[in-house]
């Protein structure tokens, strides 16, 4: 049995509303993948579930797996880089408590710490 796009895409949208309310703690990305699979399959009584078409779900889930997709890959880079510029934020500010911490030091005429 072949069905439309327009079914097709109908019949995911519930089905990740499905796995959605089954598995609430699922990552998106399985629940994504559980259906989009469950689309290519049809329930035959006489022979059980049948896949009929679309790509092996085997296949797409170790290609998944083995290359992160570009958008995954960007948004990882862009949240390191976010950290990255947190990161130098934050040793902009020690560095600024440092140098005031030097120059009360001198002010009031104690030794500089042992590290300067």
């Amino acid at each position: 049995m072949e069905i439309s796009e327009q079914e097709r895409s109908q019949y995911q949208a519930g089905a990740v509303e499905h796995y959605a309310e089954k598995f609430p703690r699922a990552l998106g990305s399985e629940i994504l993948h559980m259906a989009r699979m469950a689309a290519h399959l049809e329930f035959d009584e006489k022979r059980g579930i049948q896949w009929v078409g679309g790509p092996s779900p085997y296949n797409v889930r170790m290609s998944q797996q083995r290359t992160p997709s570009s958008s995954a890959q960007k948004s990882q880079c862009s949240s390191l880089e976010a950290r990255l510029e947190g990161l130098k934020d934050e040793v902009m500010v020690l560095k600024g408590k440092v140098e005031q911490l030097e120059k009360d030091a001198v002010v009031k005429g104690q030794p500089q710490p042992h590290w300067l």
